[in-house]
């Protein structure tokens, strides 16, 4: 009766007293609790912040810098811009023009030092230059002087082109990457006023604004008020698409979208782990909690004391996780770390932590606290249900209890099994893909299917400073004398490698057509295929709405349009636009004769342009007055011969200003980068939840370890060995090994053949591989874990005598 006034008495204090005993006594179940809850935490906050933080370092890239350009047209208006109370800065920039000259492409342009430094963002040693004979290159200009660059060095330079050299001093060194043999030059203003000295030098005013606003009716708005102040051309205005799409995240979409299903996948698993934990924690005790009533406790009092736990358990875990998982992001990203987003994050995680806490021990507290003191203290499912063989005579080994304790509590079983193979299933799946995906074979595919070299009509001269520069060369080029001739064709046959010469029809065309807003649609680098009649009888099979007919087409002057190029459907007319017989400009009405399906077309006529649509030769003659219509030749060669035959071609190429040599790897590397940003969410997220696996095997084990102390105690006392014992424990461990291993294996490799033999079907970007490594890696880890888990269960068991453990009250 003690007992009972005093629980009446201090309610509150007794409860806790009694609970706080409770957690100094099961050491281990506050910290397996403590831990879930805290990795779990760190692992969503983590993720979460990671992907934010890559969100908000992208953004760094053009925070501060110009919102609007405008044309300018005399310095005076530049000083107006600067005069004006909302403009913090104005940066002028010019590009002159460029020319081709010694293996190397030189750029030359004007920027003034704001330009420089607060738009461009180089970093440069010296001084911007600002007299005729100064300029400013690059660091990496020293491959082509065979020297190292320095301040007041004297350079000869011929900067239009024209094969005129000059000596120019160097007033400035940039730290800039640039491409390979693609060079920029920067000279003064007055050199720039120079070379334009019978026009205007081409000047964009780049303004920043007393504003973060990133919208484009704003800017452009605030832009038309400040060019009239300054004088300045009002349809010159034009907010910088670049500024605008970061600072809205509108290109960050993938990060976004990722964010979502990343964030809801960690916190299923780890509402999962911890509900299994508290669970099997609560379910414990049950017995427990029936002594507790048989003395005197209520009901509600067993509640608040489980409840006062959970408390513990969830400030303890939660906090940890929190300064964890910030501290993780924070290492990961320093950079896109925001204060904001960290304390915003953790409120929102820290509440639905807590929300699932509270649901995981909604049940166990609802059977313990109706549970009465008789049949509490008969409560034995501590560890699942019992199993009861049907099967006669079967010896009882080490090994058949240890499948038996598997099948005990079958659910909790599959769900560990699940967590655990679930992300490894996913992770050999993706890698599979990633592995499998070849960026090569997609532009072989599309872009490059007779050779990996083309060679195409060179649409700028030896230098865009040429005062003869013609409107669209490529055309005309083709219309007097095509470069891509027979003389041609015959000298690359005679460099030693070449295997195989192929050429095809293409001219320099576009469409424009009406879908909302105005498109210009074209081929990659302006040309698109010409077909003849054979072609189209070909192409026939790939086209899914209206016709190939070559006699309407050509009647017509129709096109084929590739299939999703845009909103439009056969009998829709389009303006057709290139240059004349005469070299002038023609836009001319043209109707859509057939949509065709570019994979069927690419696997039954392949081509090269790349367009996203097509016309017929005799279209193509009448409109341009184009004879000659080749305009791709492709070369195919022996791979152990690829650097001879590219190192003549781009000799061949560099003695004429008519012709430029395309090789596949820059399409290659495009492609490739489109694959990393495609597969790498994909990585994170199978990696997070073969983690998640990981930590739900650790607590499952260990939990178990710890419920089942005393009945381990009990098979020793009735004359098991501790090795037998162990033998159990490392039965149930191997068999959680071997089925996750299996299933992860199998369904992983199925499940990544099947996915890419769908992508080969759309995309033809797969050349199969199956990910060896990263399946070895995963059965190593698993291995380890499973080894740390033995290695601990055996340590535990060692560490508490039969009596004592027969004494544990469960």
């Amino acid at each position: 009766m003690k007992i009972e006034y005093e629980v009446s008495k201090n309610n509150k204090k007794f409860i806790r007293q009694l609970a706080k005993q409770d957690m100094r006594f099961e050491k281990s179940k506050t910290a397996i609790s403590v831990f879930t809850i805290g990795i779990s935490v760190a692992f969503i906050l983590a993720v979460i912040l990671v992907l934010l933080g890559a969100a908000e370092k992208h953004k760094l890239t053009q925070a501060g810098k110009a919102q609007i350009t405008m044309a300018i047209t005399d310095a005076e208006q530049i000083k107006k811009l600067q005069e004006q109370p909302e403009t913090e800065w104005v940066g002028i920039s010019a590009t002159l023009g460029f020319s081709y000259q010694d293996g190397i492409t030189l750029n030359v342009l004007y920027e003034d030092k704001q330009q420089i430094e607060k738009q461009e963002r180089i970093k440069y040693i010296g001084e911007i230059p600002s007299k005729e004979n100064e300029v400013m290159l690059p660091s990496q200009y020293s491959s082509v002087l065979d020297k190292e660059i320095k301040i007041g060095d004297y350079v000869n330079l011929d900067i239009t082109g024209t094969g005129t050299s000059e000596k120019y001093i160097v007033s400035g060194i940039a730290d800039i990457r640039c491409l390979e043999k693609d060079f920029f030059v920067w000279v003064s203003e007055k050199k720039a006023e120079e070379l334009y000295r019978d026009s205007l030098v081409p000047r964009t005013a780049y303004i920043r604004m007393s504003t973060d606003s990133y919208d484009m009716n704003i800017l452009n708005n605030m832009g038309m008020s400040l060019a009239e102040k300054a004088g300045v051309i009002k349809e010159s205005v034009s907010p910088i698409m670049d500024y605008c799409v970061v600072m809205s995240g509108g290109d960050m979409g993938g990060i976004y979208i990722t964010i979502f299903p990343v964030s809801i996948v960690v916190f299923l698993l780890a509402s999962v782990i911890v509900y299994s934990i508290f669970y099997a924690s609560v379910m414990k005790n049950v017995r427990g909690f029936g002594r507790l009533c048989a003395i005197g406790m209520s009901k509600k009092q067993i509640c608040q004391m489980v409840k006062f736990e959970r408390n513990i358990y969830s400030i303890c875990g939660i906090l940890s996780g929190i300064i964890l998982g910030g501290f993780i992001s924070f290492i990961v990203n320093v950079e896109g770390f925001r204060i904001k987003n960290f304390l915003t994050a953790s409120i929102i995680i820290a509440i639905l932590m807590f929300l699932v806490i509270k649901i995981a021990l909604y049940k166990p507290v609802k059977i313990a606290s109706t549970i009465s003191p008789i049949e509490g203290s008969k409560w034995i499912n501590a560890s699942g249900n019992n199993y009861v063989s049907r099967k006669i005579g079967n010896k009882l080994t080490a090994t058949r209890i240890g499948i038996i304790n598997l099948r005990r509590n079958l659910k909790k079983t599959i769900l560990t099994i699940f967590i655990l193979s679930f992300g490894g299933i996913l992770l050999v799946t993706v890698s599979t893909v990633a592995e499998s995906l070849s960026a090569r074979k997609m532009a072989e595919f599309y872009m490059f299917p007779y050779g990996d070299i083309q060679i195409r009509i060179q649409s700028v001269g030896k230098t865009t400073f040429d005062e003869n520069i013609q409107q669209d060369r490529i055309s005309n080029l083709q219309r007097t004398k095509n470069p891509l001739n027979e003389s041609l064709t015959n000298t690359l046959k005679n460099i030693h490698g070449v295997k195989k010469i192929n050429t095809e029809n293409a001219v320099n065309l576009s469409i424009e057509y009406q879908g909302g807003t105005l498109a210009t649609s074209g081929g990659t680098g302006g040309l698109t295929s010409v077909l003849n009649e054979e072609q189209c009888a070909l192409l026939s099979q790939a086209v899914i709405q209206g016709s190939s007919d070559y006699a309407e087409l050509s009647k017509k002057n129709g096109i084929l349009l590739r299939n999703g190029t845009a909103d439009l459907h056969v009998g829709d007319t389009v303006l057709l636009e290139g240059t004349d017989k005469s070299g002038n400009e023609f836009k001319t009405e043209v109707p859509v004769i057939g949509i065709y399906d570019q994979n069927l077309q690419q696997e039954i006529c392949p081509l090269s342009s790349g367009s996203d649509f097509i016309v017929v030769d005799n279209t193509a003659r009448k409109l341009t007055g184009i004879e000659e219509l080749t305009g791709i030749i492709t070369v195919d060669y022996a791979r152990n011969q690829e650097d001879n035959v590219k190192s003549q071609m781009e000799y061949l190429c560099d003695q004429s200003d008519q012709i430029e040599m395309y090789g596949i790897e820059e399409s290659i590397k495009t492609r490739s980068e489109i694959f990393d940003a495609k597969t790498q969410p994909l990585y994170l997220i199978s990696l997070i939840l073969f983690i998640f696996g990981i930590i739900s095997l650790v607590n499952t084990s260990l939990t178990n370890l710890i419920v089942r102390k005393r009945e381990f105690a009990l098979l020793e006392a009735i004359g098991m060995t501790g090795k037998q014992i162990r033998k159990v424990v490392l039965t149930e461990e191997i068999s959680y090994f071997i089925i996750s291993t299996l299933l992860t294996l199998v369904i992983g490799n199925i499940g990544g053949i099947l996915m890419c033999n769908y992508l080969e079907k759309t995309s033809h970007c797969v050349k199969l591989k199956l990910p060896f490594v990263i399946s070895i890696i995963y059965i190593v880890s698993l291995v380890l874990v499973e080894l740390i888990i033995i290695w601990r269960s055996f340590a535990k068991m060692k560490e508490d005598s039969i009596v004592e453990s027969l004494s544990i009250q469960e």
